[in-house]
């Protein structure tokens, strides 16, 4: 991509430990920007930390299951304190985790689209 840039930039993708995720990761760290993901298995984090390493990306992996807000909000404060400032976040749907919390993950979806109109 000519005149593409994240240079300085912090992008947080959640499940990037492979797939699109990872992909989607290399793409930003090709671009520049730091890479910070999150999983909601240790192990999960540990094959994603692997993978970076084999692709030469200096990422930083963190344990976080996105369904608890406040296990969020102490991996958003550790990442702004450790990192830097979220410049961008890549949200990956997980299909499984939809039927339990539907309900819950559209009133968010509401609240958020009210926010910004």
């Amino acid at each position: 991509m000519v005149n593409f840039s994240l240079e300085g930039k912090v992008a947080l993708v959640t499940g990037a430990a492979y797939g699109i995720g990872l992909a989607i990761a290399q793409a930003y760290a090709e671009a520049g920007a730091k890479i910070v993901f999150n999983c909601s298995r240790q192990e999960t984090v540990d094959r994603g930390m692997k993978a970076y390493k084999e692709l030469g990306i200096d990422a930083k992996g963190y344990l976080c299951d996105v369904t608890d807000e406040e296990a969020v909000k102490a991996m958003v404060a550790d990442i702004e304190k450790t990192v830097g400032t979220i410049d961008y976040q890549c949200v990956l749907y997980d299909e499984r985790a939809w039927p339990r919390d539907r309900k819950r993950l559209c009133r968010c979806k509401r609240r958020t689209q009210n926010a910004h109109t």
